[in-house]
Parts: structure tokens; sequence; C-alpha cells
């Protein structure tokens, strides 16, 4: 059980660094920011935190853990990946 939410966490903090960051999605959030500039969009793929939250509520559906029920599991993966990524980006980058 510890080791499934290890393996999720890191995939959830991987996937949200990929998207933020990593220049494999530089054309997208290049796009993002010119045709959403100044939106919640924009901030949504620049913000670990934000994107965190939606990624760890997609990949709750792929790598799935049981918490009793499908409402709580959605709303832990989302706070645990938004909490693991400020937490990856605060050690890693010192922001």
């Amino acid at each position: 059980m510890i080791v499934h939410f290890l393996i999720w966490l890191l995939a959830v903090c991987g996937v949200t660094n990929t998207i933020v960051r990593e220049k494999v999605f530089e054309k997208p959030r290049n796009i993002v920011e010119k045709y959403f500039k100044e939106t919640w969009v924009s901030y949504l793929f620049n913000c670990e935190t934000c994107m965190g939250f939606y990624v760890g509520i997609m990949l709750v559906f792929l790598l799935p853990y049981d918490c009793g029920n499908i409402a709580g599991n959605i709303l832990i993966s989302g706070f645990a990946s938004s909490f693991a990524n400020k937490a990856m980006t605060i050690w890693l980058y010192k922001l």
C-alpha cells in the first residue's frame, strides 16, 4: 500500500513537472500563454501546485487506490498531489 502510494506520488510529481517546466511542453505552454494570457488557464500551466491538483485527480483513475469512496479518492488525490508538488518545488527550486 505504501509502495503503491509512493509510486503514485512520484508519477504525479513527474507529470506535473513535465507539463509546467520541461521543454517537451514548451509549445503548448506558449500557445496557452498567447491565447489565454492572464487567465486561469495560463496560471494553471505555470503553477506546479495548481496543475498538480488536476494531475492528481486524473491519475487517480490510472493508478487507483482506495480510501473508501470515489469522491474521497479524487479529493485526497488532488490535495496530496498539490501538496507534493509544492514541496518538491520548494525543495528543488528553492522558491
